[in-house]
């Protein structure tokens, strides 16, 4: 069998993309601290809200939805081919995208396509970028921090721009 390329997600089912990133989910969270995710939907669309608003002209726009049906298969197919590409995630998906999970191996049922590519992007953001989470008082407040490799301010604003791209939010 050859290796697969970035655009073998395209020769895969909705349902096949929305396993392989479950799965890939899970490889990048693997051993994260609790208190370093989202503690559910709510806080993950938050915390990308707050990555969103990093470019100057998102300030006063509302917030984004969580993108629904076809444009959630189609927005975890774009996900799907960055993270193939992406060196934190490249080996781990091109075995995945070689021989994609079925139901059994993950077990349960399949999760909603919306809820999984806001998962896997908030898994792979956690590989660019440093969030800490300040809970308190029935609020939740975001820091990101930059690690070594940023050149400079501009890396959360291109990465927010990249993901915005990626949930097929509507540009500002």
């Amino acid at each position: 069998m050859t290796s697969p390329t970035p655009y073998a997600a395209a020769e895969l089912t909705d349902r096949e993309v929305v396993l392989v990133l479950q799965e890939l989910t899970e490889e990048l969270t693997a051993g994260a601290a609790a208190d370093a995710m989202p503690m559910d939907q709510e806080e993950a669309v938050l915390l990308l809200d707050a990555l969103r608003r990093a470019r100057p002209e998102a300030e006063a726009a509302a917030a984004p939805a969580l993108p629904e049906g076809a444009a959630a298969c189609a927005a975890a197919r774009r996900l799907l081919a960055v993270l193939a590409e992406e060196p934190t995630c490249a080996g781990f998906a091109a075995e995945l995208l070689a021989d994609p999970p079925n139901d059994s191996r993950l077990g349960g049922e399949l999760a909603v396509p919306g809820v999984v590519v806001l998962a896997a992007t908030v898994a792979w953001l956690q590989t660019k970028v440093d969030i800490r989470f300040k809970r308190g008082g029935g609020k939740t407040e975001f820091e990101f921090r930059l690690g070594k490799e940023a050149a400079d301010g501009s890396t959360l604003r291109e990465l927010a721009a990249v993901i915005a791209r990626l949930l097929g939010w509507p540009r500002q």
